[in-house]
């Protein structure tokens, strides 16, 4: 990532380690340099930038496949989403690649994440874990899947399920 979010001239403070904070995701990277984000082995990314009502920031990075998408998912349920929905439309990690489909479904959502640590070459990422929400809670709803953007990358394979007529990813 280009921006250091380490540097003394960034307004905003970091979110304390080894604490729980409620947050809000307030953007999405998709692209370094013009570039989307990919992984060495070409599979797709995002950065979640997250911010507490103070202010304080973190930043995330999401490897967009089957294998990684367990820390998505756990963002996703702790964020309210009706996983059992989402399977059944048959969501996949790639599908938020899509700079549409992933902001309307992401953006302003708001979750409690414990971060446990900062890492990366810079120390700029946070390594978090997302805790599930209240019982009670109930899931709300989202978009329909994403269509081809010409601002972001592609979904890595097609939808597996027709949309339907309703919101397909309660969240």
């Amino acid at each position: 990532m280009a921006f250091d979010w380490t540097a003394p001239d960034n307004d905003a403070p970091r979110l304390t380690e080894n604490a729980e904070h409620d947050v809000q995701i307030t953007r999405i990277i998709f692209t370094k340099k013009g570039q989307p984000l990919v992984t060495s082995n070409g599979d797709p990314k995002i950065m979640l930038i997250m911010a507490d009502d103070n202010g304080c920031e973190c930043v995330v990075s999401l490897t967009l496949t089957e294998k990684a998408g367990w820390l998505l998912k756990s963002i996703l349920g702790a964020g309210g989403a009706d996983m059992e929905a989402m399977k059944r439309d048959g969501v996949e990690p790639s599908w938020f690649a899509d700079e549409v489909f992933a902001t309307k479904n992401l953006v302003g959502k708001r979750l409690r994440i414990r971060v446990k640590s900062y890492v990366g070459i810079e120390g700029n990422l946070a390594e978090i874990a997302a805790l599930r929400p209240r019982p009670g809670t109930a899931p709300t709803p989202t978009v329909a899947p994403p269509v081809a953007s010409k601002s972001a990358a592609p979904p890595a394979s097609p939808p597996t399920a027709p949309p339907s007529d309703t919101d397909d990813i309660p969240f």
